[in-house]
């Protein structure tokens, strides 16, 4: 079985360091702690009223799963921000492109390591997770479905910081525009439906706003919101803003959204293999090398 030599690579360099090994201990001890404090609350409540609300559990685990959507949106960039820029940095780049290695597999290389990052985290992360629900309310294909969610996010996320790595010349501003993207990505796809709000009838769409269908954390809060019995996140958000969709698109709005995600991060993807094909000789290419022509005379 041939393994892609940059994710060997990679993955043998995560393995000779503690930093996978310290984030899974962050992560897990914060959300243990938000869902043993939660439970405990619960459990005080229960002795007061002496009645068992198993509401409070949903609601806990819907906290957890939320709280690890922002730590993982959070480092997902990082960890891809500085994969190319950094072999840029470290002069090691023309090395890795005179290997004879296509664009294609530096990239999907440098990724799949990444993803391996996030995966290992995000199962370690699935006791946590649970633990609210030692008394049933959520079943496995919906954690299943959950999974995919934050995988799904995870994937696009680290596409916009891998992409912001082939543009930057050193990991420090490859880390600045990738978390711009990512706030572009959040919050810049509000801003159609934002600014249609007063120019809209309830009835007549402003389809600039199905650009949310892009947007990681309407996804993962629609798929917690259906599993803890919150009603439809998405059918109360399209309605503030004056949107009459169709119950079909609501009715199967969550894969519809994974798709188009996908579907991005696969753009976002190619985008980076043209992105670096132009640093190998192209025009990105020239513009350094003349750069680094002046500054040598």
């Amino acid at each position: 079985m041939n393994i892609n030599p940059i994710l060997k690579r990679e993955l043998r360099v995560q393995s000779r360091g503690h930093g996978l090994l310290v984030l899974i201990c962050g992560v897990n001890a914060i959300l243990f702690m938000i869902g043993v404090l939660g439970c405990l609350a619960a459990a005080a409540r229960t002795e007061q009223s002496l009645a068992a609300d198993y509401g409070v559990l949903l609601d806990i685990y819907g906290l957890v799963a939320m709280a690890l959507f922002v730590f993982m949106v959070m480092i997902c960039p990082a960890l891809t921000s500085g994969s190319i820029s950094g072999e840029r940095q470290s002069k090691t780049l023309e090395l890795l492109m005179a290997t004879g290695m296509s664009d294609m597999s530096i990239i999907l290389g440098k990724l799949a390591a990444s993803l391996y990052t996030v995966a290992v985290l995000l199962i370690s992360c699935i006791p946590s997770i649970v633990l609210p629900l030692v008394y049933g309310g959520v079943s496995l294909l919906e954690m299943l479905q959950l999974v995919m969610a934050l995988m799904t996010a995870a994937l696009m996320t680290q596409s916009l910081g891998l992409f912001a790595g082939t543009l930057g010349f050193s990991v420090q501003r490859s880390t600045a525009l990738a978390y711009i993207f990512l706030v572009v990505l959040l919050f810049g796809t509000f801003l159609p439906a934002f600014m249609g709000m007063p120019f809209s009838v309830y009835g007549r769409d402003n389809w600039l706003a199905l650009l949310l269908i892009l947007n990681p954390a309407v996804t993962v809060l629609s798929v917690v919101s259906m599993q803890v019995g919150g009603g439809s996140f998405p059918a109360e958000l399209f309605a503030r803003l004056n949107l009459d969709v169709s119950e079909v698109f609501l009715g199967h709005y969550i894969p519809a959204a994974m798709i188009a995600e996908l579907f991005f991060s696969l753009m976002i993807i190619f985008a980076s293999v043209k992105s670096l094909d132009m640093a190998r000789g192209g025009f990105g290419y020239l513009l350094r090398k003349r750069k680094k022509e002046g500054i040598e005379k």
